[in-house]
């Protein structure tokens, strides 16, 4: 299981740069194989991953595309199923994250 994080300022106030080392410090009694965060304009995500595929080494979270970005903790078996309906090759360099991103991206949910 990983760790997911994030923050969302609405307001007028900005996100500190300190924050993300302070959730990450927070974190660290559990065992991680990677870390990231991201900071978008007033979005801060950040993901302590724990590997559970093995694509999971090829894709650091928080990850995005043109559109979106996109922390997940989680695993997709119907690769083949999404990628039909995706209108995508696999290949074994195939993450569950591009996946998803391209399922958002077709159907923008």
């Amino acid at each position: 299981m990983s760790i997911i994080f994030g923050v969302v300022s609405k307001g007028a106030q900005d996100i500190e740069d300190n924050w993300s080392q302070l959730m990450l410090q927070a974190c660290q009694t559990w065992q991680k194989d990677d870390q990231k965060t991201t900071l978008y304009e007033n979005v801060l995500l950040g993901c302590l991953k724990q590997y559970n595929t093995p694509q999971s080494p090829l894709v650091r979270q928080p990850c995005n595309n043109a559109q979106y970005h996109l922390v997940f903790d989680g695993r997709l078996d119907n690769h083949q199923e999404l990628a039909n309906k995706l209108d995508l090759i696999l290949t074994e360099q195939t993450t569950d994250e591009a996946l998803l991103l391209a399922a958002f991206a077709r159907y923008q949910t």
